[in-house]
């Protein structure tokens, strides 16, 4: 069995499938692997064939097809007590070079995590919290939980994922909220809210001489860097976001600064001439708690960027993402404590290298989107009706595109004020056009709505384009008003009763036509005529009927009495 052996005193061993074997050919050249905070682990191993020997092709396409692309891979130190997990996960790609008789494959490494990219899709969480979420999407993929799931309790009435990878969804939300994800040698993933151990640090690095004067066993440290910067320390930072009850926007919530280090190493020490404090304003309706963890995540991201270190170490395997180091013996404004961030293994002709990294760069951005999000307008279907428990008067809207889910959207009016409006709601099964503020797709709104050939218009687009109208009903009920163009005409229609505009008016009804007023006035330039197919009355208390020329009083039998 070949056990990967690099040197004398360095046993590497790598195991691959779901049985656990090793290659019995290849040996290992070098390896590199890395354990970030909010990010995949991810590793290398480079393999060839034993050297000053022919190469074996059968032997060597064995072991290749033992350690193909999609094959679980476990990396373990064996020259240690006890034996130490390196790096677990999947072999991603696998890449093969021949040179001047020299065969090489080298091997792509990803945690478990890689699942989550390995996904695109839409779908809607209701009344979840993030950690919910969360726990969910990791149950999906069969990835193992540690015991903290810190920081993600804020409870979405509509969380979306919207034409995304599962990674892309999470890693979004990891960053609304003020948390790290740690994944672990072992495959599993923890989330904490990052600060610094309360009591004995974990780990402490001495510079080489103190070590040396402590007769400390520290790991030596072969290189160290550090990196301060105060440009992006505000002072303080606040969230706001539009309040839709209060019609203003919500009082601001302060971030809080986050303990990531002391002494040298706390970022809060660094401050530039004339800081203010940042207010990110927001046009989403967002929640107290919700807008409680934005500020605080924006807060963090600034902070973790404000103080970086990197220690380069002889190998060292106790030391893990999220772990308190604390330095000493480097000189008051160099020593300190800080959190891990990062730790990378990289071994190469028994050379074993491993490199502690404090603070990131890259862990997010301020103005990093809540969710990935959703560009452009899509279609909805209009469900059946329920009242908005908010009182928006939301209407619940299915987008097909999500799934069968329905989400809850506000509706655009052309004129909505204070108990006036054009209020033309749109009916279940129609189809709708919605847009999303700030792209975020848990805020649909209704921009307007389309016929099709299922719900067709009244009348046709035309060429001429002569006929506009307003058309409104059920089934063979109908309220309309029409305008005709080309004939001049305008009629307004109520089931069968009927009032026309076109060179005069014209009022028809089915049944009765009642006119009521303090005064009415009915006069015509030339002639006017009424007539009653039965009956004609007329009654009042007083009547005058006069004729200027003369007044004819005509029928069969006429009552004066």
């Amino acid at each position: 069995m070949n056990t990967g052996i690099l040197s004398s005193s360095l046993e590497v061993e790598l195991l691959f499938g779901a049985e656990k074997q090793p290659l019995t050919y290849l040996q290992v050249v070098s390896l590199d692997t890395r354990l970030s905070v909010n990010q995949i682990p991810s590793g290398k191993v480079v393999l060839s064939a034993p050297g000053g020997t022919t190469v074996d092709l059968k032997a060597l396409s064995r072991d290749a097809e033992r350690c193909e692309p999609g094959t679980a891979v476990i990396i373990r130190i064996k020259s240690v007590s006890p034996e130490v997990v390196l790096f677990s996960g999947i072999v991603q790609q696998q890449s093969y070079r021949v040179q001047m008789g020299r065969s090489e494959l080298t091997l792509r490494l990803r945690h478990p995590l890689q699942r989550l990219v390995a996904t695109h899709r839409n779908q809607l969480f209701e009344k979840m919290s993030d950690k919910q979420v969360l726990q969910q999407l990791l149950q999906d993929h069969q990835i193992p939980q540690g015991s903290r799931m810190h920081g993600l309790s804020v409870v979405h009435p509509q969380m979306v994922q919207f034409d995304c990878s599962d990674w892309q969804f999470i890693k979004a939300r990891l960053n609304a909220n003020g948390v790290w994800l740690l994944p672990d040698a072992n495959g599993g993933v923890s989330v904490i809210e990052p600060k610094l151990s309360s009591g004995t640090a974990q780990h402490t690095l001495y510079q080489s001489q103190s070590t040396a004067q402590a007769g400390k066993n520290e790991p030596l440290i072969e290189e160290a860097c550090w990196q301060f910067s105060g440009m992006e320390q505000p002072g303080k930072l606040a969230v706001t976001a539009w309040d839709i009850k209060q019609q203003a926007m919500s009082q601001s919530t302060q971030g809080r600064p986050f303990s990531l280090g002391e002494e040298g190493l706390d970022p809060g020490r660094f401050s530039m001439p004339g800081q203010k404090q940042w207010l990110l304003a927001s046009s989403l309706s967002l929640m107290p708690d919700e807008s409680k963890a934005l500020a605080d995540s924006r807060y963090l991201a600034l902070q973790v960027k404000g103080v970086q270190a990197r220690f380069t170490l002889m190998g060292a395997t106790a030391y893990q993402p999220g772990e308190t180091l604390t330095l000493s013996g480097f000189g008051k404004h160099f020593n300190g404590k800080g959190i891990i961030s990062s730790v990378q293994h990289k071994i190469s002709r028994g050379n074993w290298r491993t490199i502690v990294t404090l603070g990131q760069d890259t862990l997010r951005n301020v103005d990093d989107t809540l969710l990935p999000t959703v560009s452009g307008l899509h279609v909805g279907v209009v469900e059946d009706y329920e009242e908005d428990p908010n009182s928006f008067n939301r209407l619940r809207v299915k987008v097909p595109a999500v799934g069968d889910k329905s989400l809850w959207a506000r509706f655009s009016m052309p004129y909505a004020s204070k108990d006036t409006g054009l209020c033309l709601y749109p009916e279940p099964g129609d189809e709708v056009v919605l847009g999303f503020f700030v792209e975020d797709p848990r805020y649909p709104v209704i921009l307007g709505a389309m016929h099709n050939p299922e719900n067709k218009a009244p009348f046709a687009p035309s060429k001429a384009n002569n006929k506009k109208g307003l058309v409104l009903g059920k089934k063979d009920s109908k309220r309309q008003l029409l305008f005709d163009i080309e004939e001049g005409s305008l009629s307004l229609q109520y089931d069968k009763d009927c009032l026309n505009f076109k060179s005069g008016i014209e009022l028809s009804a089915s049944q009765d036509v009642a006119l009521t007023s303090e005064n009415i006035q009915v006069s015509a330039s030339k002639n006017m005529t009424l007539k009653g197919k039965e009956k004609l009355e007329a009654s009042t208390k007083v009547m005058s009927v006069t004729g200027n020329d003369s007044v004819k009083i005509k029928g069969k039998a006429i009552d004066l009495g």
